[in-house]
């Protein structure tokens, strides 16, 4: 099992055996992970969420998995347009490591595009969706600023799977620490943690009054 699968499944089934009622996933290549969750813990497919700011991968994913609510737009700290670096399909063999920052070492194919940015609690107003049972972001050195956008809706998420990285990737990114505390300062308790050979993590996240009414 990957990874951030892992930690899903151990952190929901077996620590506070908590059963999502609905995901989102930011930053998501293909839409294969919103399908896998969604399998896993049988969650209505109308109440599965994908936004990805690749415009040619968004259009991928809105054909194969039409059952989803799927958004071409950038999640971000403010809901104003910003510039994407979005991989060259045609010469980049690794279109996850799209994003709206630059790699630090330039060895990316990629274009930039003009693109919606989005504050979570902005979006998710006009969503109607007013709490979160389960996210998972992967959004490439941008974490941070995808957090803060959820503004006051991060009272109102439960769980947080998310991948970061321990040093710089990306340029003027924030890393692990900066995100564990902001996610600490926000009532939220690391319940797993495992760091991977390339400079990254996956980690696990909950409100800490999940824990306290096991």
């Amino acid at each position: 099992m990957r990874y951030d699968f892992l930690t899903i499944d151990t952190a929901l089934n077996h620590i506070i055996k908590f059963i999502p009622r609905n995901f989102v996933e930011i930053g998501s290549r293909d839409g294969h992970d919103t399908k896998t969750i969604q399998r896993m813990f049988n969650i209505p497919t109308q109440n599965c969420y994908i936004f990805e700011a690749h415009p040619e991968l968004f259009k991928q994913i809105q054909n194969q998995y039409p059952e989803f609510n799927v958004y071409n737009c950038a999640i971000s700290n403010k809901t104003s347009p910003l510039t994407f670096n979005a991989a060259d399909l045609n010469n980049e063999d690794n279109p996850g490591m799209s994003s709206v920052l630059e790699t630090v070492d330039g060895n990316f194919n990629s274009y930039k595009v003009d693109i919606d940015g989005w504050r979570m609690d902005d979006i998710s107003a006009n969503l109607l969706l007013d709490d979160i049972d389960l996210v998972k972001i992967d959004v490439e050195g941008f974490s941070l600023q995808v957090l803060k956008g959820f503004g006051l809706l991060l009272e109102n998420t439960k769980c947080i799977q998310i991948e970061l990285e321990h040093k710089e990737v990306w340029k003027g990114q924030t890393n692990y620490e900066s995100v564990k505390q902001f996610l600490n300062s926000k009532n939220f308790v690391e319940l797993i943690h495992i760091r991977m050979a390339h400079d990254q993590s996956d980690s696990f996240w909950v409100q800490r009054n999940l824990i306290d009414k096991q």
